[in-house]
């Protein structure tokens, strides 16, 4: 899971959407469905599930350059 976590946390920082490394340490979740919306990718509802934060982790690294 935590390596799942990573990956996110790297697509997003990767995409430059103006996302800051604050926000991100302050609420994860709100930065990474920020992102999501920004690339038109599905909001996660919680960390828990590795299926939804896999499918996010994939949206957000397609989206990168």
């Amino acid at each position: 899971m935590n390596r799942l976590l990573k990956r996110v946390g790297v697509a997003v920082r990767a995409l430059g959407l103006g996302i800051s490394v604050t926000a991100m340490d302050r609420d994860f979740i709100g930065a990474v469905n920020s992102a999501l919306r920004q690339v038109g990718g599905v909001q996660l509802s919680s960390l828990d599930e590795q299926g939804p934060l896999l499918r996010a982790a994939i949206t957000l690294e397609s989206a990168a350059p």
